[in-house]
């Protein structure tokens, strides 16, 4: 990412079933890569609509019932 000049950006924890993330563009592809694999793996180069990106997974949540407050 340093040698070009791209800046590398992590997103919050998201759920499965959304087409959106925070800080991307709906980018579909993500979700798919995020929930197909396991922690640490880093995807091909992904062209997508509005660029290209690379993802990494960094983190798995166990899924969780929120609490009623």
């Amino acid at each position: 990412a340093d040698t070009h000049n791209v800046a590398i950006q992590q997103t919050p924890l998201f759920e499965q079933e959304t087409s959106f993330i925070p800080g991307l563009a709906p980018v579909s592809e993500a979700v798919d890569f995020a929930f197909s694999n396991p922690v640490g793996t880093i995807s091909d180069v992904q062209d997508v609509e509005n660029g290209y990106y690379i993802f990494r997974v960094s983190e798995i949540q166990d899924p969780y019932v929120r609490p009623l407050e």
